[in-house]
């Protein structure tokens, strides 16, 4: 195999194997790692010849060009290519209070990253670059829309998703759809026999099993105190005495104020980071009080269609569902084709009240998005706690931007819309809307007494057990990869499931 110059993305020590058997294995040579830390450490002295970055440097507008020489502008060919996602792009740019980064600045940071990744391309040349997850930052995410969408470079990331509720996960070569590496499997004439675990996977899911790794999230917020976390301050207290950790800017690029962001002083210090998820965990909490005071309890002998809301802000959502990401877009369509008499049931997302300091909900959330959702005159909002499996099981269908609870629909025999880039989105017993004319036809159907087929469900379900890698390590995989009795092993196995990506695909 001909040597490839490769650019890793979010590859960090533990997983220093991986890459290692890439280079000696495939002739895959870094020529470039992104990583969280600011400090390079192992890249430096295995790979001297390859330039380190900092995403938490790019992600502040903090681009060094020493290394990679003079910047290659970026011109109206390049953003035209880009024009369909640059809104999403932009949307990534976090902003403590919504109003402190303009859409000029936005847009400013965009055409900014954008140069440093084109000088980079055109400097080093890459045929590879592959990312540890979803693409989904907007260091990252903006890398991969220019290298797969105007420069054509081989594009690869490790698909984060849990599937089948055993933790199969498949290497992905394209956001905009994830159901890439099964679907030319689940779509041909092969015959196919339904393997155990996709059986197991669908049988809980008609016994309205939650998916583990849905449960697991909510347990970890369960473990922070619901009150102020004198222990995480004290902490950070006395780390101050010896380090001045607090008085250090924070690693989070999240804008405080409306100072350039290009500038220090737009950034939060670690003690000034810590105070503002307390600002932003009551925040949330208020926010409940507010969706609480204008949810009805719902009926559920009426004809609706439950609508479970995405948790916002989330990679599935604001950059795998395009437009999509706009919420109001999805439920102007379905409140459009919405029969007589009936309802749209809007829940929305539990997580976006939950207290845990890693909850974002009051980011993308507030009371007058609630009042504009409630102004529609056939959509109500119902409690953030009614049982998924009931509402599913009442309604005439379901929809999401790409939740689990549409695929659980299908399975448990009801119609359901998904609108996002999702790993089922192509199922065909699934209505996968793009259009406002895709919706019509949905509808339609759903009238004649459209019911999912089970046995292609099953089909769907076995073409993703026999392509993706089971117990692939990746959720929690910094601190699993040290409990492994082979970590080699594991990783090889990962290295195993690219190059297999990569031979199928490129």
């Amino acid at each position: 195999m001909s040597r490839k110059k490769v650019i890793y993305y979010g590859f960090a020590e533990n997983k220093k194997y991986i890459v290692d058997q890439l280079h000696n294995k495939h002739n895959w040579d870094p020529v470039m790692f992104v990583e969280w830390s600011e400090v390079a450490d192992w890249s430096e002295l295995a790979y001297p010849n390859s330039i380190y970055s900092s995403s938490t440097s790019l992600r502040k507008a903090r681009f060094n060009y020493d290394l990679i020489g003079n910047a290659v502008p970026i011109d109206s060919l390049i953003i035209d290519k880009l024009s369909k996602y640059s809104l999403n792009v932009m949307s990534l740019a976090e902003d403590s209070s919504g109003w402190n980064y303009s859409i000029f600045e936005r847009r400013d940071f965009y055409y900014s990253i954008l140069k440093y990744w084109n000088t980079v391309i055109n400097t080093l040349k890459p045929d590879i670059i592959i990312w540890s997850s979803w693409p989904h930052t907007i260091s990252c995410y903006s890398l991969y829309l220019l290298s797969k969408n105007y420069y054509s470079i081989d594009v690869i990331f490790i698909d984060p998703m849990p599937m089948l509720d055993k933790d199969y996960h498949v290497i992905g070569t394209s956001l905009e759809n994830p159901c890439l590496p099964f679907y030319e499997l689940y779509d041909s004439d092969s015959p196919l026999k339904t393997g155990k675990d996709a059986m197991d996977y669908i049988n809980k899911s008609r016994a309205g099993v939650t998916p583990k790794h849905i449960t697991d999230d909510y347990e970890k917020g369960d473990l922070v105190p619901s009150g102020f976390r004198w222990a995480e301050f004290l902490k950070l207290c006395a780390s101050t005495c010896f380090k001045a950790t607090g008085f250090k800017e924070s690693p989070r690029a999240i804008k405080k104020n409306r100072k350039p962001f290009w500038s220090a002083d737009s950034y939060f210090s670690n003690f000034e980071y810590f105070f503002y998820e307390e600002r932003r965990r009551n925040r949330n909490r208020r926010l409940k009080k507010i969706y609480d005071s204008l949810s009805v309890k719902p009926d559920m002998t009426t004809k609706f269609i439950y609508y479970a809301a995405a948790y916002q802000p989330e990679a599935r959502t604001n950059t795998n569902c395009g437009v999509y990401e706009d919420q109001f877009l999805s439920i102007d369509i379905l409140s459009a084709v919405l029969p007589e008499n009936w309802v749209i049931y809007y829940k929305e997302n539990a997580y976006t009240f939950d207290s845990s300091p890693w909850s974002k909900g009051s980011e993308k959330r507030d009371k007058y998005y609630f009042t504009r959702l409630n102004s529609y005159e056939n959509v109500e909002l119902i409690p953030s706690d009614t049982d998924t499996f009931n509402l599913i099981d009442n309604s005439q269908a379901v929809a999401s931007l790409g939740g689990t609870v549409s695929w659980e629909a299908i399975v448990r025999g009801k119609p359901a819309f998904t609108f996002g880039a999702s790993w089922f989105m192509a199922c065909k017993s699934i209505f996968r809307i793009e259009s406002l004319a895709d919706a019509r036809v949905a509808m339609d159907k759903i009238l004649s007494g459209y019911v999912p087929n089970q046995s292609d469900i099953e089909r769907y379900a076995t073409a993703i057990e026999m392509t993706g890698t089971k117990k692939m390590l990746h959720r929690d995989y910094h601190e699993n990869i040290v409990k492994c009795s082979q970590p080699e092993r594991e990783m090889d196995r990962i290295v195993e499931a690219i190059m297999k990506a990569y031979k199928d695909v490129y």
